[in-house]
């Protein structure tokens, strides 16, 4: 069976949820952590991110990619320079 990712995805964001639930900081509210996000950049490109994490600090919203990569080896330079691509577009 083919390795998809997706079970691993999903623990992350089981990881990260309960990251949060334990925290408990006064100053972060509205926590929202999303599977398989889809954005569209500033070019009209539909931009696909594994989990998307979205919260309030100090008042103000914050937002975080996470791509979720299981490998047995290290992750490529151009693994991650596709990552920063995504990015650098996204509203």
């Amino acid at each position: 069976m083919a390795n998809t990712g997706i079970p691993y995805e999903k623990f992350v964001q089981e990881v990260y949820t309960a990251l949060q639930l334990t925290k408990n900081l006064p100053n972060v509210s509205n926590v929202n952590i999303e599977h398989n996000k889809h954005i569209t950049d500033n070019c009209g490109i539909d931009r696909q991110f594994d989990l998307y994490w979205e919260r309030t600090e100090f008042g103000e919203m914050k937002r975080s990619v996470i791509e979720c990569k299981d490998y047995q080896n290290g992750v490529s330079i151009d693994r991650v320079d596709a990552l920063i691509g995504k990015m650098v577009d996204i509203p």
